[in-house]
């Protein structure tokens, strides 16, 4: 449903952007904190917002 597509959210500083994208197996970020935990804000800010868009009805992905 929202494979293949790419957030771009801020920064906490609002100095920088990364790009979080729906992938097959789950949500992606381009950030130091994704890349070395496999998680992080970004991608949770991105969830929320299709979870809100969508009332709730949101595909249950994994994470990468």
């Amino acid at each position: 449903m929202f494979e293949g597509l790419t957030w771009t959210v801020s920064n906490s500083k609002g100095t920088d952007t990364y790009d979080i994208t729906c992938e097959e197996k789950g949500f992606t970020c381009d950030c130091p904190g994704f890349t070395f935990r496999g998680k992080c804000k970004h991608t949770e800010t991105v969830i929320k917002r299709i979870e809100e868009a969508i009332d709730g009805r949101v595909p249950q992905y994994k994470w990468v």
